[in-house]
């Protein structure tokens, strides 16, 4: 087990482990706190443990990758329900267990699977895994058609760890009958939009459907978030910062190729997309707009709380749960065509 700043340490707690020498044989498993991750062989939805068998001396470093803990810890974790978890269990969104081994062996666990053995060209979140029934991200390899987002390029911003991470985390809070519904419903839309010649993708600008379009506001949260929080010069309140920027008409946009989803002028926003199946209006509608009016923690506290799947069960759990925002709430559907 290592601790907070990466330094092994034992079962009782003490720096280093138990060795007659200076050097040790270890195995690490591919899983952290956040994620587990799964390696895709040739054979279609089989999947197998990822670990690796290392020798180490006192005082090696080992350099792991990551991607999943960090934006889970940059992104997620300052805001409710993650940030109100106890101080010894805010590293554990699903939870934490008494011991390593049990942490490992827990059913309710997000899964990586690392090159995706499935036919589909593009990464996607899986809501209700076969093996555990909780979220199972795929992820495409090198030799396949494989993502620049996944590690980012000269002009790829890393983003799509943080994209597919949000939708686990928001997966892992529904119940298993919403669990499925989304995933039945889900792939309905990618085969119709198939069926329609239209490439089953889903983007800012296109129709898709209610559903559809909520769950990828969180999306364009995360992996815009994700990006804002790595340039220089933040100020204090990095949050307030985030939306007004997102909402300022700068020209070459900071966010590159990713499309301002509003502007706001005279503290008055004109959003560039409208309606309740367009991803990009509920992304500006909730975490720019909503978030502008009240804050961006409470819009995000109030997406994962809700465990809602579309605008209009958002709106109501505002309602009901922050009725002194139900007036915020409302204008900001009349304002968006939600």
């Amino acid at each position: 087990m290592t601790d907070e700043r990466g330094r092994v340490r034992n079962g009782d707690g003490d720096l280093g482990i138990y060795s007659l020498t200076d050097d040790a044989d270890i195995r690490i498993l591919g899983q952290n706190s956040v994620a587990r991750i799964l390696e895709g062989g040739p054979v279609p939805l089989v999947v197998l443990p990822v670990w690796v068998d290392t020798r180490i001396r006192d005082g090696s470093l080992i350099d792991l990758n990551t991607a999943a803990e960090r934006n889970y810890n940059d992104v997620h974790k300052r805001f409710v329900p993650f940030s109100s978890l106890p101080a010894d269990q805010d590293q554990f969104p699903l939870g934490k267990q008494r011991t390593l081994q049990a942490k490992k062996d827990q059913a309710e666990r997000i899964e990586i699977v690392f090159p995706d053995n499935l036919p589909q060209d593009l990464a996607f979140c899986e809501p209700m895994s076969i093996s555990t029934g909780y979220p199972l991200i795929h992820l495409k390899g090198r030799l396949q058609r494989f993502d620049p987002r996944l590690f980012g390029t000269a002009t790829e911003q890393p983003t799509l760890i943080p994209s597919e991470l949000s939708h686990a985390l928001h997966f892992s809070r529904l119940d298993r009958t919403a669990r499925s519904r989304v995933e039945r419903d889900y792939v309905s839309f990618l085969l119709s939009d198939l069926a329609a010649g239209q490439g089953g993708v889903h983007k800012i600008g296109k129709r898709t459907s209610s559903m559809v379009a909520y769950i990828e506001a969180m999306d364009h949260f995360s992996s815009r978030f994700s990006v804002f929080l790595r340039q220089p010069g933040l100020g204090v309140n990095v949050e307030t910062e985030f939306v007004n920027r997102e909402l300022s008409d700068t020209g070459n946009h900071w966010l590159g190729r990713m499309p301002q989803a509003g502007i706001m002028t005279a503290n008055v926003v004109s959003p560039k997309f409208k309606g309740s199946d367009d991803e990009g209006a509920i992304y500006g509608a909730i975490f720019l707009d909503f978030a502008r009016r009240t804050t961006l923690a409470i819009a995000v506290e109030a997406y994962y709380g809700s465990q809602a799947i579309s605008f209009g069960q958002y709106k109501s759990w505002v309602h009901i749960k922050m009725s002194q925002h139900a007036a915020d709430i409302d204008q900001v559907a009349t304002d968006w065509n939600l």
